[in-house]
This record gives C-alpha cells, sequence and structure tokens, in this order.
C-alpha cells in the first residue's frame, strides 16, 4: 500500500463506479492501493449512491477551513492599530485591550506584528514607536551587603508591611531617578505600585534638598502608605520627606533593583523618550506632562490591560465610599 495522500477526483469517480457493480471497499481498496479504512471513511455517510462531484467539492471545502486563516488589519481595525502604534502601545498591548472592550479576540499581537514589517517594507515610519528589545536580565543573584552606608537611621525593606506586597491599596509608591549623560540633569520619577500611575518631575541635578522637595510636590494631594526607594544619595534627607507625607520611607537592598519592580519597569519605558547615552537636558513641562500622560494612558497587561489612570481612578472612587 502507498502511503497515505488525498483522494483524487479521478479515484473518487472510480469508487463511484466500483461501487455502483457492487464491488466491496475491501476490494476497492485493493484496486485503487489504498487503505482500506480511507475507502470506508469515504463512502460512509451517503445518503443513497456515492456521488464522487459532492465528495470532491466537500473535502475541499473540509480542507480550507482545517488551515488557519491569514488575519487581516484593515478598515476600522487598522485605523485602531495605527492610532494606538502612534501613542506608543504594543501590540500586545493592542491586542491585550481589544480583548477587553469587545469580550473576544479580535487579532493577536503577532499580526500586528506582521503588519508593521510589512508597513517597514512600504517604507512606513509606525515601526519607530516600537520600543528597542532589552538584554536579557541576569539572574537574580544575592547582593554583597556593605555594612557602611550613609543613610544612618534607614529602615529596610523587610521591614515593610506584608500589606504593601499584596498591591491591593493605593498609596504605596516607589521611587527612583532617571538619570543622562554625565550625571547633569535627571528626572525622579515616582510609581504608586497597584495601579502603576506615574508621576515625575524634571531636576537640574542630584541635590537631595530638591529631590525631597518634588518628592513632597508630586505626593502632596496623595494619600501615602509607604515610599520605597533604593541607597542613593539623593535620598538622603528621606527622614524630612517621611515627616512632611507622614509616612515611612523604606530602602531596598543594594543592587537590587527588582525589589522596586514597578518603578524599574517605568524607567524603562522612559527609556524611549530619554535614552541612556543622550543629556535630558531641560525638556520643556508640556514634554513632560505628554509623556507622563502617554504611560499612565497605556493599558498594562499585569492590569488586565486596563490603564493605570483607569485602575488609580477606580481605586480612589472605592476609598471615598
Amino acid at each position: 500500500m502507498k502511503q497515505y495522500q488525498r483522494l483524487t477526483l479521478g479515484e473518487r469517480y472510480q469508487i463511484q463506479v466500483l461501487l455502483a457493480r457492487g464491488v466491496s471497499v475491501r476490494g476497492i481498496a485493493l484496486q485503487l492501493q489504498r487503505n482500506a479504512s480511507t475507502i470506508s471513511r469515504e463512502v460512509k455517510g451517503s445518503a443513497v449512491t456515492y456521488d464522487a462531484d459532492l465528495k470532491h467539492r466537500e473535502a475541499n471545502r473540509l480542507r480550507r477551513l482545517s488551515h488557519p486563516q491569514l488575519q487581516v488589519i484593515r478598515g476600522e481595525l487598522e485605523d485602531y492599530v495605527r492610532r494606538k502604534i502612534r501613542l506608543d502601545w504594543s501590540p500586545e498591548q493592542i491586542a491585550g485591550r481589544l480583548l477587553r472592550e469587545q469580550d473576544k479576540k479580535v487579532v493577536s499581537y503577532q499580526t500586528i506584528y506582521r503588519y508593521l514589517e510589512r508597513d517597514k517594507k512600504k517604507r512606513g515610519l509606525l515601526w519607530c514607536h516600537l520600543r528597542i528589545l532589552r538584554k536579557q536580565r541576569k539572574d537574580r543573584k544575592v547582593p554583597h551587603w556593605h555594612p557602611t552606608n550613609p543613610h544612618v537611621g534607614r529602615t529596610m525593606i523587610s521591614e515593610r508591611p506584608r500589606v504593601v506586597e499584596k498591591r491591593d491599596r493605593l498609596g504605596d509608591f516607589e521611587r527612583d531617578t532617571l538619570l543622562g549623560t554625565h550625571n547633569g540633569s535627571l528626572l525622579l520619577t515616582i510609581v504608586d505600585r497597584t495601579s502603576r500611575l506615574l508621576k515625575m518631575q524634571w531636576l537640574p541635578d542630584k541635590s537631595c534638598d530638591r529631590i525631597h522637595q518634588a518628592t513632597v510636590m508630586l505626593l502632596n494631594n496623595e494619600t501615602v502608605h509607604s515610599l520605597t526607594n533604593d541607597n542613593g544619595m539623593e535620598f538622603a534627607r528621606f527622614k524630612k520627606t517621611a515627616a512632611a507625607l507622614n509616612t515611612k520611607v523604606y530602602f531596598s537592598r543594594s543592587y537590587a533593583a527588582w525589589e522596586r519592580g514597578s518603578n524599574e519597569n517605568t524607567n524603562g519605558l522612559l527609556r524611549q523618550y530619554f535614552p541612556r547615552k543622550k543629556d535630558i537636558g531641560q525638556p520643556p513641562a508640556d514634554k513632560i506632562t505628554y509623556i507622563e500622560n502617554l504611560i499612565n494612558n497605556r493599558p498594562k497587561k499585569c492590569l488586565g490591560y486596563q490603564t493605570p489612570l483607569e485602575v488609580h481612578q477606580q481605586l480612589k472612587r472605592q476609598m471615598l465610599r
């Protein structure tokens, strides 16, 4: 017997003729050099007489359905995708947001990537809005602890209340700075652990007094349960900050950036607009506001493809009830 392949129209005509002559299924299989089970499945379900043309058309229809159809982005979907890409949403964020809004899978992120590749080949510029892939993160190792540290009287992250880890309330913030070249001007970034809402401000230098003043200004209208930062010298006024905000400031371990993962992830997103090898300079205030709004209105997978602003507003309404 030869290896299995689909029946041809000619073979189906032979089956039709042989069945009309009363030849058995096994006999037809021998004549066509096919497996008897193949012929049995072929003739099974025929109403009265076997119709070769009808069977062949049905087989071709089922064959087409068995192959996944290539998704096409066009019409309103194309307008939506292009609009969100220009807002620097990733393909995964776009696909996830559509799934959330329409309660069904509209398009896969792989399809959106293919669409961007085709657009690039046509000399389109949508691909410029994609974030550059970062290097694979190194294995997390227990850092070497340096006993001498300038922050006398600090409270370590190991003493932070367990409720902070649950991420089910607003007011637990992580704080960091985003530097340009030569340690000149920088951005102070503060991220809420639960909603991932970003607050940021440009500063001309790393003065600990400037950092303190900017932190108080950014969080002045927020309920602050905790504030976590690294061991940078710019956070030396932490006691003053804690008193002004009526909260507790916690310090992560040295070389353990993952202990402030929400803030680190957000800083990574900001690098699209403030590259590591370029001086931040003094961007216009409206540019800072624009980028902050972009980040806060971009859906996140960890939030079920809701935006940080949406989650923040929902939780704030719950607090006011």
